[in-house]
């Protein structure tokens, strides 16, 4: 039924490598794109420069602008896509690549989550994510509970059967990552982001952005998006709502989300981070599948 999927990325990779990646011309593009954006939210382009707060908020607006310029790359090329999944804030970008929202609604979701960090700085909590690799879902899911976290540490999402992301409370994620490594995982990376995504722990402290992304005016989407909950597509403006409120505070399934678009005759998939991030922690089942990064082009 699809053959072509297109991926859009978290907030994951650093900003300064996603520009490094891109070609002088898709450079040009994504500074007058941030340029536009940071204007418009008052930060300054030079991470250094804004203040703390802002840090992660404005990695998250460079992430979604770098992959729509891969996105834009692509159409650019013919490649169309028939289908697409977001991983975690990569469903915003996502919705905007595919009509569902403006790109302007899309960097003001992203721009919210601002509210979130000083929410949790107003609440002294401390949040963190982390990323295991070399160890399936049921060994973290052991580990977790084996350190006694169960209430303070989750798989944030299962991106494939050698990589995982746990999310909660910034002491337990690190107690955790530190027990896979003694277990043998071959790396468990803290991701030191201030935040905890796919999670529940973090709804108290995200109602500025669940209110927004509710109240957001969505269209059904020009083509197709998995959930990574259900792991359906969704093709009406409702579904899209739906997934977006609970994007945040719900753990995911990246790896089943891939599988069921093989599933559906998916053989080549695109990734628009810019420098293939998701190609890196996904895994397909079918050696006919590829999944193609921009540095293919």
């Amino acid at each position: 039924m699809y053959n072509k999927a297109f991926l859009f990325n978290g907030i994951c990779s650093k900003p300064e490598k996603l520009r490094q990646s891109l070609s002088p011309a898709d450079r040009d593009k994504y500074d007058t794109y941030v340029e536009e954006v940071f204007k418009r939210y008052g930060l300054n382009p030079s991470m250094i420069d804004n203040k703390k707060t802002d840090r992660l908020v404005a990695g998250a607006l460079m992430s979604t602008i770098a992959d729509r310029v891969v996105y834009e790359a692509f159409r650019e090329k013919g490649i169309v896509p028939q289908i697409g999944c977001g991983y975690s804030s990569g469903l915003v970008g996502a919705c905007a690549c595919f009509s569902s929202i403006s790109y302007d609604v899309s960097y003001d979701i992203i721009f919210c989550n601002r509210n979130t960090v000083l929410a949790l700085e107003q609440n002294d909590k401390h949040f963190d994510m982390g990323v295991i690799i070399g160890m399936d879902g049921n060994d973290i899911s052991e580990i977790i509970q084996s350190t006694g976290e169960s209430e303070n540490v989750v798989i944030g999402s299962v991106n494939s059967r050698i990589c995982s992301m746990i999310t909660g409370r910034e002491p337990s994620v690190a107690r955790v990552l530190e027990a896979a490594t003694n277990e043998g995982a071959l790396k468990a990376i803290k991701m030191n982001v201030g935040m905890a995504y796919h999670t529940p722990l973090i709804e108290p402290y995200a109602s500025a952005y669940q209110k927004l992304v509710s109240e957001v005016d969505y269209k059904d989407p020009e083509y197709p998006i998995v959930s990574v909950f259900t792991n359906e597509p969704m093709m009406t403006a409702e579904e899209i709502r739906e997934e977006q409120i609970k994007d945040i505070i719900t753990p995911m399934r990246w790896d089943l989300s891939i599988a069921k678009m093989e599933e559906l005759g998916v053989t080549e998939f695109y990734d628009t981070s810019a420098d293939g991030a998701i190609k890196k922690f996904s895994r397909l089942k079918k050696r006919s599948s590829k999944i193609y990064t921009y540095a293919d082009m």
